[in-house]
């Protein structure tokens, strides 16, 4: 099993745990954040003992949204560029998450 920075991964039978971990920023979703999560759940997708995922966080809040962080540190032309360079994570929107199962 990967180890993970910023989300938690775990199993218990057929349920498999993905937990949001970055409370002191309100989980908010950074690039590193949304391909741990995809990654994990493609690792629940290949693990036959899995049958649901449940999506959820650690601290006082689901999730911030995006984490807007970086842009503070910079330009608006390197943010949009770096916006540009997100690595392939697929959607994270739930309608476009399916099992091949």
């Amino acid at each position: 099993m990967p180890e993970y920075n910023d989300i938690l991964y775990e199993t218990d039978g057929r349920l498999a745990y993905v937990t949001l971990n970055r409370p002191e920023k309100l989980n908010a979703l950074s690039n590193n954040l949304r391909a741990e999560v995809m990654d994990a759940m493609r690792e629940a997708e290949h693990d036959d003992e899995v049958g649901v995922i449940i999506l959820r966080a650690n601290g006082r809040s689901f999730s911030a949204g995006y984490d807007l962080s970086p842009a503070r540190a910079a330009d608006d032309d390197s943010f949009v560029d770096s916006r540009s360079k997100l690595p392939d994570t697929g959607s994270m929107h739930p309608g476009k998450l399916q099992w091949a199962r």
